[in-house]
C-alpha cells in the first residue's frame, strides 16, 4: 500500500466524526445506528483503530454517506446534485418534523402560491387518482 493511501485512510476517522457531527448525531445515537459500540466508534473517529469491513457496510446501509468520501476524501458526485440531493433530504426531514402539527395546511398553502406549477402538477395528480380524464379526447361520438 502507497504512503498516499495510508494518509487517506488515516483520516477516515475525522471524516466519521464529520458525517456524525453534520448529522447532529451524538456518537452514542450514531455508534447504536451502525451497530458498534460507541467506545468502538470514538476509537475510530480517533484513529485508534479502523472500521471493520462490516462497519463499513452498515454505515452504507443505515445512513446516506459517500462510501467513496469516506475512503479517499473524494466524492464522484459534484456541485448542484449533491446540494440538491442535501437539501431535499432536509426539506424532507424538515416536512416530517412538521407533519404532525397544524403548520402542515400553512406548509401547503405557502408552497402553493409560491409554485403555481406545483398546485396545477398536484391538482392534475389528484383528477388522475380520481380517474377523471385530465386530457380530454378530441374523439367525436
Amino acid at each position: 500500500m502507497s504512503t498516499k493511501n495510508n494518509e487517506k485512510i488515516a483520516e477516515i476517522g475525522a471524516r466519521i466524526r464529520l458525517f456524525r457531527k453534520g448529522k447532529n448525531l451524538t456518537l452514542v445515537q450514531f455508534a447504536d445506528l451502525i451497530g458498534i459500540s460507541h467506545g468502538s466508534l470514538s476509537s475510530l473517529e480517533n484513529n485508534r483503530s479502523k472500521p471493520a469491513a462490516e462497519t463499513l457496510s452498515n454505515l452504507c446501509l443505515y445512513t446516506d454517506i459517500d462510501i467513496e468520501w469516506l475512503l479517499t476524501g473524494e466524492s464522484k458526485e459534484r456541485g448542484s446534485e449533491r446540494k440538491s440531493e442535501t437539501f431535499f433530504s432536509q426539506l424532507q426531514d424538515w416536512g416530517k418534523e412538521m407533519a404532525g402539527s397544524e403548520n402542515i395546511d400553512w406548509m401547503k398553502r405557502q408552497i402553493e402560491a409560491q409554485f403555481p406549477a406545483f398546485k396545477k402538477w398536484k391538482e392534475a395528480k389528484e383528477e388522475s387518482e380520481r380517474g377523471e380524464d385530465i386530457f380530454p379526447s378530441s374523439k367525436v361520438a
